[in-house]
């Protein structure tokens, strides 16, 4: 399989060993990595569709990953923590028909979002520092739940969309 370069922007070490890899679905920041090496259309054409599908996802894999931490699978656990993190913080910009920004720039871009959870920037870089401990694994529910209220309350026309 091809290898893919992963952007400047979107690498970071707690979601890449390497800065070129063979991509698959399960890969942190997929759509935006396909889009910006060339491969796929920008991910804002489908954005809300995609939305749905995220958090679907999320909601359909919690229990699996809450029992890795149960079993004391925190490898497997923080995996998973990691890939749903990746999604959560492109949801994040998406819902505001934004592209992910320089994941060393998190903090700062989160903090300017119109619609984001309370304290989201502090509690995805809580994530990112430790994403094996199951505390991560509770903020990371708790940020799906109440960003996902916040995008359903606020509905958006992403171009393309209407």
């Amino acid at each position: 399989m091809e290898k893919i370069i992963i952007p400047d922007h979107l690498y970071h070490a707690s979601f890449f060993d390497d800065s070129a890899i063979v991509i698959s679905p399960r890969t942190p920041f997929f759509d935006e990595i396909l889009y910006l090496n060339g491969k796929a259309d920008s991910p804002l054409e489908k954005a809300s569709q995609r939305m749905q599908e995220y958090f679907a996802d999320f909601h359909n894999e919690s229990e699996m990953i809450k029992s890795h931490f149960k079993c004391r699978k925190g490898e497997k656990a923080r995996l998973h923590v990691l890939f749903h993190l990746s999604r959560l913080v492109t949801m994040l910009f998406w819902n505001e028909n934004l592209l992910c920004p320089p994941l060393d720039e998190m903090e700062t871009r989160v903090a300017r979002l119109k619609s984001k959870p309370l304290n989201a920037a502090e509690r995805i870089l809580f994530i990112m520092k430790a994403p094996g401990q199951f505390q991560s694994f509770i903020q990371l529910q708790e940020l799906f739940l109440e960003f996902e209220k916040k995008a359903a309350a606020k509905p958006f026309l992403i171009k393309g969309e209407e």
